[in-house]
């Protein structure tokens, strides 16, 4: 499969899922063997169908015994794959490339599943801003933007939206987002923030936390 998506000047996260074509719940199609990650000229990586079983089991099977014996698996067909990816994309987007180790933090957690059932791997172009791509039993997940953790970011992202100049082009971006079938997601206050009156006209996007 194919997947080309650019993304660009994006303020917060937008997420695109590809996922496996199954002919029934829990069965891969017998056509459908690997995901081709690409651009316009041509294949970056391809992801063979191991990847996507290898997290099936792993799903099923959180455990040391289970890794160890699949760790081959890991590293040819998800890891590799990716650090491959990833660091031919680089250069495209002049960004810095991290690519996520596979065990947990368990210290902090009551669930103790020694590993994540996910790969990820992100292209850092601005600190804390860049394209996260994931490979996990489901498919492929592209995103692109930032994910925001303090409440001075959503102070700013507000008074864009607030400026009828940038609000109207936020607006206008989420709209065509939301037209071409993306979910705007992120967290919203249930009623409207404080000082915003009920007649906003953009309220939708200033009831938004990101």
């Amino acid at each position: 499969m194919f997947i080309y998506h650019p993304v660009e000047n994006l303020a917060a996260l937008v997420v695109v899922r590809v996922l496996r074509q199954h002919d029934s719940p829990g069965k891969a199609l017998d056509c459908c063997h690997e995901f081709t990650v690409g651009r316009e000229n041509g294949p970056v990586a391809v992801f063979p169908n191991e990847a996507f079983t290898f997290y099936e089991g792993l799903s099923a099977d959180n455990s040391k015994t289970y890794w160890t014996a699949h760790k081959d698996v890991y590293e040819r067909a998800v890891r590799e794959p990716m650090r491959e990816l990833l660091e031919k994309l680089a250069p495209a987007f002049e960004a810095e490339v991290a690519l996520f180790r596979p065990y947990r933090d368990v210290r902090f957690s009551k669930d103790k599943s020694p590993y994540k059932t996910a790969q990820g791997g992100f292209l850092e172009v601005e600190p804390g801003v860049g394209y996260y791509i994931q490979v996990d039993a489901e498919g492929v997940l592209v995103g692109g933007g930032f994910h925001p953790h303090e409440r001075s970011q959503t102070t700013r992202f507000r008074a864009a939206v607030d400026n009828p100049a940038t609000g109207a082009e936020i607006e206008a971006i989420t709209a065509k987002l939301a037209k071409a079938g993306f979910e705007i997601g992120g967290n919203q206050v249930a009623t409207r923030p404080r000082g915003v009156p009920a007649d906003h006209p953009r309220l939708d996007l200033m009831r938004r936390e990101y």
